[in-house]
């Protein structure tokens, strides 16, 4: 198969089947590395807890998954494709999303205009109405308290339908009802086959309650699983 033959199959079958690192070295100024010379699969189709004695090493590793940090050396492939490649014609919306607390969106913007701009079917399921934010309609998001922009930003991030959901710190902030409704919003996303594969960190003392998850550790350059997570059973939402 041509590179543009596969360029063409990632792009009709939006399917995500495989992420690998290849001999990729993390690091940030002045710091020891975050992974030093890593080859692995990453683990794929469940939720993954990204967790370091440095938590904001494991920020730095969502960071590099989800294009927004380049590493050292080596690269990270998405089913065999360098897709953050000035060549690739792979729709990156389509394969990944994220949110971190250093959202970039247009504060001036309404929640209505921003919750409505994607193809996202509002009549099947209409978020103004799940997350109780119908009078927030004409709301500028600048004007709205932290917690729900950050609901807002959560919402916006995954109507897009991607394969990949990367997350910093989901929960922190938000109400139980908040993340309860949110979590929904993704278990509905992945019943339409969405958001397979999630990656995320969390400091929420209680939240992980609800989630079936996994673990993944970074310390002294090395990525490796907690034993005890069941990292071989398939675990979702």
């Amino acid at each position: 198969m041509s590179k543009s033959d596969q360029h063409e199959n990632f792009l009709v079958n939006d399917l995500l089947h495989q992420i690998s690192l290849e001999n990729v070295t993390l690091k940030t100024f002045g710091k020891d590395p975050i992974l030093q010379a890593v080859d692995m699969y990453l683990p794929i189709d469940q939720t993954m807890v990204i967790e370091s004695s440095n938590p904001q090493n494991a920020v730095y590793f969502l960071q590099f998954l989800a294009g927004r940090m380049n590493c050292d050396s080596g690269r990270i492939l998405w089913n065999g494709e360098n897709i953050f490649s000035s060549d690739s014609t792979a729709d990156v919306k389509k394969i990944l999303t994220s949110y971190f607390e250093t959202h970039f969106a247009d504060r001036d913007q309404t929640v209505g205009a921003l919750l409505s701009s994607t193809d996202f079917n509002l009549m099947e399921y209409d978020i103004f109405e799940q997350f109780e934010i119908e009078s927030l309609k004409k709301e500028k998001i600048k004007n709205l308290s932290y917690e729900m922009s950050k609901t807002v930003f959560l919402i916006q991030t995954v109507l897009g339908s991607p394969q990949a959901l990367i997350l910093e710190d989901p929960a922190m902030g938000l109400s139980e009802f908040n993340w309860l409704q949110f979590l929904d919003l993704i278990q509905y996303q992945q019943r339409r086959g969405y958001l397979r594969h999630i990656y995320m960190t969390n400091h929420h003392p209680t939240a992980l309650r609800h989630l079936a998850y996994n673990k993944v550790f970074l310390e002294d350059g090395l990525i490796y699983f907690d034993e005890n997570a069941g990292y071989k059973k398939a675990s979702h939402f």
